[in-house]
């Protein structure tokens, strides 16, 4: 039996720079299309390649290449040739690549085939070295409103109600449960106690983009609050499936370990005097 899951997350999205709020994966069909776009631009050029003189002798015959339509009994490659030039017509101007001022490239035409989007604020903040990458991606999850929470189930059927599993006072929602929660509150109010941060309590972006502090502090700041959220979704996914709720002091305790394995791997060179102390008043010796 075949096992089909809907996925979170729309493939186009994926596929978008991480920068643009993607993950950068590249779209293959469009990478493809985008090199079969060299053929089409050596043949508009007319390069001198062997293959391009048979070309224009075999099939052209002298005809516009923007304006030639092959028969149907042509090969399937050559119509897919053909298929590939009429999608990028509009980035020729009379039989000139005009995208791209240095010429035809084909990262260049994949680029422009994706349609390029607004970059989004909080890119350099999820993405970098320092946090776990399980962490980056279901924060990532989060800014791009992709989880499955329990009143998106209910509406489509899946589940029968959508009250919260961890403080069971309103339905479940994204904004709900990391920032309006009481159990999700207990846990960044323990992290900001035991671990000397200043999380707020709305745990808003705002936050995330302006904290404060050496690069150090503000990536380590960064690396606690990601770790705090992905560790809340697996206590609601435990709460929901088992129906177990752990109290928010083993909770930090894990967040405040998963921090310290991975700074502890990170934190190669001696630190300065200023980051060494905040360090220690929270983590423990270096």
């Amino acid at each position: 039996m075949e096992y089909r899951r809907v996925p979170l997350v729309a493939w186009k999205k994926v596929c978008r720079p991480k920068e643009e709020g993607g993950l950068g994966i590249r779209d293959l069909g469009l990478w493809n299309k985008a090199i079969v776009g060299k053929l089409v631009n050596w043949i508009a050029k007319k390069k001198d390649s062997l293959w391009v003189k048979w070309v224009h002798q075999v099939y052209l015959k002298g005809k516009p290449w923007m304006e030639y339509t092959p028969s149907n009994e042509s090969s399937w490659a050559w119509r897919k040739i053909c298929k590939t030039k009429e999608d990028l017509a509009a980035g020729f101007d009379n039989g000139v690549w005009s995208v791209e001022s240095k010429g035809y490239t084909a990262s260049g035409c994949y680029e422009w085939l994706q349609e390029r989007g607004p970059k989004v604020r909080w890119s350099s903040m999820v993405w970098n070295r320092w946090s776990i990458p399980k962490h980056s991606k279901f924060t990532w999850l989060i800014l791009i409103e992709s989880l499955n929470t329990k009143l998106k189930l209910h509406r489509i059927g899946v589940c029968d109600e959508a009250i919260c599993c961890l403080c069971a006072q309103s339905d479940e929602t994204q904004e709900r449960l990391f920032s309006k929660c009481v159990y999700s509150s207990r846990v960044i109010n323990e992290l900001n106690s035991k671990g000397k941060m200043s999380i707020p309590s709305d745990r808003s972006l705002d936050w995330g983009v302006h904290r404060r502090g050496t690069k150090l502090q503000r990536e380590i700041q960064m690396m606690v609050l990601m770790a705090g959220v992905y560790h809340i979704w697996n206590q609601r996914n435990r709460a929901r499936i088992e129906g177990l709720v752990e109290m928010p002091e083993k909770i930090t305790i894990r967040i405040i370990h998963d921090i310290k394995i991975r700074s502890g791997k990170l934190i190669k060179k001696p630190l300065a005097a200023k980051d060494r102390r905040w360090y220690e008043a929270r983590f423990g010796e270096v």
